[in-house]
């Protein structure tokens, strides 16, 4: 057996965060062109698409559920067939016959309360994250907020654990057509300056402080501004989804595709992300790739991330944002300094610079 196989769990392809590092890593990988052999374990419909980026690469298809037991079986058999299995995700196998590198990006179901969940899943999780400590030959951090956090907890990691940070998607890099856009207002409605959102409708990304922030906003300038918020609802959060049907000016927006997501990042007046935990935080760098000008939380990853480009705020002080946004909708000026500073630190990420780093981790954990 060729002992550059290497095996590539691909489950989550069509996922949104997962799904997302996994197709920006798989198509940067294949750009490199390097001599190692790839199989992947991934579900039957993702097969084309994982194809197109390595046309002779193996395929095993796989039906078992996320977080599954069966999902442990998989793994396993197919680690028996590759030198060195790569999982995107901590749900990596309790057994494995290859070499095995695990990326982490975050440990919030571990570490929050008020995120966790289910209290089963709560233990599945700690349970998976102890194999990753004995099996792991390697983990992948996406950020450094990430290998602090995942040392604390599991010290024996130390040594084991590299950075290696996400980017922006070169779909987020491309000129703005001005009619394109202009087509795009029309299409969306968006006749009023509006802030933008991008990101899940989950707990911990703190959506009640934006919208407090907006309302006193709102209360102080007539009604002229709208909130646009990007991403799928949560059903468990109920509370926030009343709340947002009786705010008639902020718009919720699911199911957008890139092209969508290009279009309002470039119509919004600003991003905002007002998150108490994110292992990296993408919506950052597409906005500042876009050069729309970013205000973010002061927690977890974001500061990484921002650098000294975007406006940071405390996510529990809904009167320390409304001050900054207004400050930011009311100034020209320093929209388009957030605008420079965001479009310079965007393009210090790049994919290719993540897909060799981790190229480089595949090749060490791989030599004799």
């Amino acid at each position: 057996m060729d002992r550059s196989l290497i095996g590539i769990d691909v489950r989550m392809w069509n996922h949104s965060g997962i799904g997302r590092y996994l197709r920006e890593l798989i198509g940067a990988l294949s750009a490199l062109g390097d001599d190692h052999r790839y199989s992947f374990l991934g579900a039957g419909r993702d097969r084309a698409q994982i194809r197109h980026f390595f046309p002779n690469a193996g395929f095993k298809e796989s039906s078992a559920s996320i977080y599954s037991p069966r999902e442990q079986k998989e793994l396993f058999d197919f680690s028996k067939t590759v030198n060195l299995l790569h999982v995107p995700h901590f749900n990596a196998p309790l057994f494995c016959s290859s070499k095995l590198i695990v990326t982490v990006h975050d440990l919030i179901y571990l570490k929050e309360a008020r995120f966790s969940g289910f209290f089963a899943g709560k233990l599945y999780a700690q349970a998976l994250f102890r194999g990753i400590q004995a099996n792991a030959d390697a983990v992948i951090a996406v950020s450094d907020f990430t290998r602090k956090d995942l040392l604390k907890s599991f010290p024996k990691l130390e040594g084991k654990v590299t950075v290696i940070h996400e980017s922006a998607s070169a779909n987020f890099r491309q000129h703005a057509n001005p009619l394109v856009l202009r087509a795009a207002r029309e299409r969306f409605g968006l006749f009023s300056p509006f802030v933008l959102f991008v990101g899940s409708f989950k707990a911990h990304k703190n959506l009640p402080v934006l919208l407090d922030a907006f309302e006193g906003i709102q209360k102080k300038s007539g009604a002229k501004y709208e909130l646009v918020l990007a991403g799928k609802k949560d059903p468990k959060e109920k509370k926030l989804l009343r709340r947002l049907q009786s705010m008639p000016r902020v718009r919720c927006l699911e199911n957008l595709g890139d092209t969508s997501l290009f279009e309002l990042y470039h119509l919004a007046e600003a991003l905002v992300l007002p998150s108490l935990w994110e292992g990296f935080g993408l919506p950052v760098l597409e906005a500042m790739s876009c050069g729309t000008p970013v205000l973010c939380s002061d927690r977890s990853s974001l500061p990484e991330v921002a650098g000294d480009a975007a406006l940071l705020f405390d996510p529990e002080r809904a009167d320390h944002l409304e001050e900054l946004l207004t400050q930011t909708l009311q100034d020209s000026r320093l929209r388009q300094k957030l605008s420079s500073k965001g479009l310079e630190r965007a393009s210090h990420f790049s994919w290719e610079k993540a897909a060799q780093e981790t190229l480089n981790l595949y090749e060490k954990v791989l030599s004799p």
